[in-house]
């Protein structure tokens, strides 16, 4: 495993003499913008060189912390949780969907699950790319990762449609029907805002500080017994049941896999594709 270290800060009014000793630190061009965001290696000894210039100008800077791992630690893993960094702005929502609520809470509808069709704003997908994420974090995969991800259990892929002329899209909506029981106390990178009164199960969000680890107690899951594919108890973000329903958001959980079903996304070379193992203890 590897640690990255994220920086992100701004340089906007600064001397341009030291914008380009930040920028040489580094070792990236000046390209004129105020904005900067840079991935560091945390042993790095560029890393603490950038820390201390941004210091000594008085420059504000945020960090995030994340993890890589190779291949093979994936694979070793009982289950890994998928994350993407490749999003769109809208959500099932907001391009018209239908959501059956027959299994989801009353008071904020987490738990809606989409009714086909599934329908999207072409204009709002990627041009490129095998994968993305709505703003809610709902998946969508190109037609031949869906066509590669059939075999696997418990997986639900639905085509999708233009919202507005019926033209079928490239794209499928991907989602696990399997739920997992609660994570365990040890879990790591998880924070708490807000939950519903009702189900108590949106409301969670990861942080900056640390990525997200998945722990869960043997007790409670054995990974022999989860299929291919699963979705947490945890819901991340806020749902809201609105009228008009058009104005909703559904908080969506988070999608773990097993080992075979990650060689499969590897093999496709899904871009910004970051999975993390999930620890059973």
């Amino acid at each position: 495993m590897k640690t990255q270290v994220w920086i992100s800060f701004g340089v906007r009014d600064r001397p341009d003499a030291e914008v380009d000793k930040i920028l040489k630190v580094a070792e990236q061009p000046h390209p004129g913008h105020t904005a900067f965001i840079f991935d560091f290696d945390s042993e790095s000894p560029r890393l603490a060189e950038l820390r201390s210039l941004l210091r000594t100008y008085g420059v504000e800077w945020r960090e995030r912390v994340d993890y890589r791992y190779s291949r093979s630690e994936l694979l070793g893993a009982p289950l890994i949780q998928l994350s993407l960094e490749r999003g769109v702005a809208g959500d099932g929502v907001e391009w018209g969907n239908d959501y059956d609520l027959s299994n989801a809470c009353s008071q904020c509808g987490t738990g809606a699950r989409p009714v086909p069709p599934f329908k999207l704003k072409a204009s709002e997908t990627p041009k490129r790319g095998r994968a993305f994420l709505s703003v809610l974090n709902e998946w969508f995969v190109a037609a031949d990762v869906a066509d590669r991800l059939r075999t696997f259990s418990d997986l639900d892929l639905l085509p999708t449609y233009d919202h507005s002329t019926g033209e079928a899209l490239p794209w499928f909506e991907l989602s696990a029907r399997h739920e997992l029981p609660p994570m365990d106390s040890g879990t790591t990178g998880l924070l708490r805002q807000d939950p519903c009164r009702v189900c108590d199960k949106d409301g969670y969000f990861g942080t900056a500080k640390e990525p997200l680890m998945i722990v869960y107690g043997s007790d409670t899951l054995h990974g022999e017994s989860v299929p291919d594919a699963a979705h947490t108890y945890e819901h991340f973000g806020q749902s809201s049941l609105e009228e008009p329903f058009s104005m909703s958001g559904f908080a969506q959980p988070a999608l773990l896999v097993k080992p075979a079903l990650l060689e499969v996304l590897l093999d496709a070379k899904i871009g910004r594709l970051w999975p993390y193992p999930v620890v059973i203890q």
